[in-house]
């Protein structure tokens, strides 16, 4: 019995590659709502280094001794929320609290 041949596979050259840089729409409010879903992560950026600077300055560095106790301490945090762009997203709010 003769044994079967199996013949390689013919590659067949691929066609180019269509332009991969869609033309955007300037018209519609596409190129608008991408840009403010691009600039959301750092609005929220900014508020919580903002809240967190703020609570450094009333409480002191995180796990640090301090000689002159102020009496404010860390108390966890909140569930909260702030509007950007007509949404509304979700935030820790860091808490503090006066042991005097």
């Amino acid at each position: 019995m003769r044994s079967v041949r199996r013949q390689p596979p013919q590659h067949q050259p691929r066609p180019a590659a269509a332009d991969p840089q869609l033309p955007i729409p300037l018209d519609d409010g596409s190129v608008r709502l991408a840009m403010i879903q691009a600039l959301i992560p750092l609005g929220l950026q900014a508020v919580e280094e903002a809240l967190q600077a703020e609570v450094t300055a009333l409480a002191g560095r995180r796990y640090a001794h301090q000689d002159g106790r102020t009496g404010v301490v860390r108390w966890g945090t909140q569930a909260g929320s702030i509007y950007l762009a007509d949404q509304k997203l979700g935030l820790a709010v860091p808490r503090v609290r006066d042991r005097r």
